[in-house]
């Protein structure tokens, strides 16, 4: 099955936006509504600001989570 044109999206840009401090991890996502849409973790609402609210016509969604994934129980 070929990739779809979001996973592409994604894999063009993943790196772009791992460089921005703060951000842990960039995924495939949905908007509130259920569309395609970037997912970017983020260490606090700050580092959103920092990040773009699209990427090549796809919404950046958001997540904030405090002290990366580490953080998080197993």
């Amino acid at each position: 099955m070929p990739a779809s044109r979001l996973t592409a999206v994604l894999e063009r840009n993943r790196a772009r936006l791992h460089e921005i401090d703060g951000v842990h991890g960039v995924s495939e996502g949905r908007t509130p509504a259920g569309d395609d849409a970037i997912r970017v973790d983020v260490e606090d609402e700050s580092v959103g600001d920092r990040v773009p609210g699209e990427v090549e016509g796809f919404p950046v969604v958001i997540a904030v989570v405090p002290g990366g994934f580490g953080s998080l129980p197993a």
